[in-house]
């Protein structure tokens, strides 16, 4: 009897193990499924992540994860502090009206940048003001001796045996210059120049008063070879305001015979007013513009700052210096900017400091004294000044402790250029730094609002 209980005991056992067995088999293959797709998962959205954060490592060696877009609409919310994650690198993106200087995390100012920046910004107001400088013909004139015709951008000039010398002259009057031409004001001018003689002695070019009756400069080129171009230029420093000038180009022979059938070329004239660019006193060489104009080449009327490369901007690294005297003032500037307290934005724009600019017509003053000449801006040592000419002399110099100036614009600002920096206020426990450029806003201390700026702030 026990040993037939035993057996249905043994039989039960191993039917309950098979089952329990096949129970837990099913358990663990259903958990372990279920854990299987779990742990996919989670390994496919870890891997999405290292994807991620091996992208913004590749960003960060490049170069480009230390930088910031801010759009045009959002810089008056943002830029609420003068932190350097903030102003990290404002960039103009897509869709924006203008473009503003990258600036890095440890606020170093890219250089290169700011080279191209500044280059573009200064040839942009180097205007050629030379009326049909492309020489399409309509109003270059022949001079006795010779007959003129025009081809493809080429002034072509023909001796008729009359006289030992012929050539081309182009008036320009008062109102034709963008930069009217004013007493003490430097005049660069030149044009290319080639004839197809041995017997030629010379190439003269003379800058002249609009009659042609006087000339103020003359610049001599000897024995010229047949057949080649030659570039002339020279600077004049004109003596009397003037109502025009006149550009005169002849080329000279032994004799009206040797002048007979002979062609003189003539094409790329120039004339820029450097003393409206740059400023009296800061005017460039002959030597730095003939750089400039080599590595930028001739243009007709505005300068191609689309185009425009750092590379060819190597003519115009002495020109800038002759602008801001120091350019390594703009790195400082945005350091000194940085550090001070109370700045509610701070915004490099396409046109960096420092810069030269005519304020004549807007009505300004500064200590109530009307200010009708250009003036700019530099930092000096751990301050600002602000630097400028009224009635052609020096009106202020701001150093540490000077007493409070400020340049106002009686409601006439609007928008217009302008750049305005001030020591602290003696009412105030803030430096104060405001700027202003002619497409945005001014930027300032919010301990300024009640003090009147409201009036011309946009």
């Amino acid at each position: 009897m026990a040993s037939k209980t035993t057996g249905k005991l043994n039989l039960w056992l191993t039917k309950m193990t098979d089952k329990i067995s096949d129970t837990i088999s099913t358990y663990l293959y259903e958990n372990f499924t279920k854990i299987d797709t779990e742990f996919s998962a989670h390994l496919a959205e870890t891997t999405t992540k290292f994807n991620v954060i091996e992208d913004e490592i590749d960003d960060l060696t490049s170069g480009k994860a230390d930088k910031v877009e801010v759009r045009m609409k959002d810089v008056k919310l943002e830029l609420e502090d003068m932190s350097p994650t903030t102003l990290a690198a404002i960039e103009g993106g897509e869709e924006t009206s203008f473009d503003l200087l990258s600036i890095p995390q440890d606020m170093s100012v890219n250089r290169n940048k700011l080279d191209l920046e500044l280059g573009k910004s200064l040839i942009s107001s180097l205007n050629n003001e030379v009326p049909d400088a492309e020489l399409e013909g309509d109003s270059w004139y022949t001079t006795a001796g010779s007959s003129v015709d025009f081809s493809q951008g080429v002034l072509v000039a023909t001796g008729n045996g009359t006289r030992p010398s012929f050539g081309t002259s182009k008036p320009i009057s008062d109102g034709q210059f963008d930069n009217p031409i004013r007493k003490n004001d430097k005049i660069y001018y030149g044009s290319t120049a080639s004839i197809d003689s041995d017997l030629a002695s010379n190439f003269i070019l003379s800058f002249q008063n609009i009659n042609g009756t006087v000339s103020l400069q003359a610049t001599t080129l000897t024995s010229p070879l047949p057949n080649t171009y030659y570039k002339l230029s020279n600077i004049v420093e004109v003596t009397e305001d003037m109502a025009g000038c006149n550009l005169l180009l002849t080329v000279g022979f032994a004799s009206s015979g040797d002048a007979l059938d002979k062609v003189m070329k003539m094409h790329s004239p120039i004339l820029i007013n450097l003393t409206k660019v740059f400023g009296a006193g800061n005017e460039p060489s002959k030597e730095e513009m003939d750089e400039f104009m080599e590595s930028i080449g001739w243009y007709p009327k505005t300068a191609p700052i689309d185009t425009i490369t750092l590379t060819a901007l190597k003519g115009i690294t002495k020109l800038r210096q002759k602008q801001v005297e120091n350019s390594s003032r703009i790195d400082d500037l945005a350091q000194i900017v940085s550090e001070k307290s109370g700045l509610k934005r701070y915004v490099l724009k396409n046109n960096p400091l420092p810069e030269l600019m005519d304020v004549s017509d807007l009505g300004w003053t500064i200590d109530g004294s009307q200010v009708i000449e250009p003036y700019w801006v530099e930092n000096h040592n751990d301050s600002v000044r602000i630097i400028g000419y009224w009635n052609s002399q020096l009106f202020q110099s701001l150093d540490n402790g000077a007493t409070w100036t400020r340049i106002m614009a009686g409601g006439l600002l609007n928008g217009r250029p302008a750049y305005v920096f001030c020591t602290p206020h003696p009412d105030f426990n803030k430096s104060v730094f405001v700027v202003t450029r002619n497409t945005y806003e001014i930027y300032q201390s919010s301990d300024l609002e009640n003090d009147g700026w409201g009036s011309w702030i946009k």
